[in-house]
């Protein structure tokens, strides 16, 4: 557990008969309710669904619930579907075991209203950039159709001059057939 800890950079501390949750704590500027079980079955939807009666209890913006179990795979679809309505429902909720936790709260992107300011902030900056690089892409297009344009030009007048040329020596042909010849 202090492992654990020090991975994650948070402090808690344990509870008992808290009502659904073994650990609170603090990571990332957000509270962190950790529900733990080691039991037989595959964890079932009422489970989760009493954790999010718990979670409701703190704010949905500022609160990660991790309900951890000491077997992989050990979650029933309807618990997973149940976890899913929370998620949707605006929870930050993570269904993991002792196995991945490490790895899967530090690979949960957390929001806060300034993060999200930021990220929104670095998006339009992307956006920015890409339109930027599309209009320079269409200029560079829009280059090369001009410089074809101006050949495409140059040589209708080299037609043009051609065709005049042409014109020149079919009517002197004709006058110098047209003169009597002496």
């Amino acid at each position: 557990m202090i492992i654990l800890l020090k991975m994650l950079y948070l402090s808690c501390s344990q509870s008992n008969g808290d009502g659904g949750v073994d650990i609170i704590g603090c990571y990332k500027r957000h509270t962190l309710l950790v529900q733990c079980k080691d039991i037989k079955d595959k964890v079932s939807c009422s489970e989760i669904r009493a954790f999010r009666t718990v979670m409701d209890n703190y704010s949905k913006n500022a609160t990660l619930g991790v309900f951890v179990t000491s077997k992989k795979n050990h979650y029933s679809s309807f618990a997973i579907d149940e976890a899913q309505e929370a998620i949707d429902l605006g929870f930050k909720l993570i269904l993991t075991n002792i196995h991945n936790i490490s790895r899967d709260i530090p690979n949960y992107e957390l929001y806060d209203e300034d993060s999200l300011v930021i990220k929104k902030i670095e998006e339009n900056f992307l956006i920015q950039e890409e339109i930027k690089k599309k209009i320079e892409e269409q200029g560079k297009k829009i280059e090369g159709l001009q410089e074809k344009d101006e050949k495409a030009e140059n040589r209708d007048n080299i037609i043009i001059c051609l065709l005049f040329f042409l014109i020149i020596l079919l009517i002197v042909n004709i006058i110098l057939t047209l003169m009597p010849k002496s």
